[in-house]
């Protein structure tokens, strides 16, 4: 199935789509903790870019988690919008 630009989805809504709110400043000041941000996240994200944006995104996604220092909510969202902005690379 071609992709049209309607039903292209972005980093956003992948993210909102698995429970967690956009916003990195919700987030700031909260520390890293697995309420806001855990296992079954992740992995929502994961599967929401593999999905729709390949398999080798998935894969720059999971290097990316992997190199942060403290998985903070607010650290990871900034760094996955950085991700895509930078076309998954």
């Amino acid at each position: 199935m071609k992709k049209t630009l309607d039903a292209m989805i972005d980093a956003r809504q992948i993210v909102r789509d698995a429970g967690i709110s956009t916003r990195p400043e919700f987030y700031s000041g909260r520390g890293a903790t697995i309420c806001d941000l855990g296992s079954y996240h992740l992995q929502k994200i994961y599967i929401g870019i593999e999905k729709n944006f390949g398999k080798q995104a998935g894969k720059e996604f999971v290097q990316m988690v992997a190199d942060i220092p403290k998985l903070s909510a607010t650290d990871f969202l900034l760094n996955l919008y950085n991700l895509e902005a930078n076309g998954w690379k």
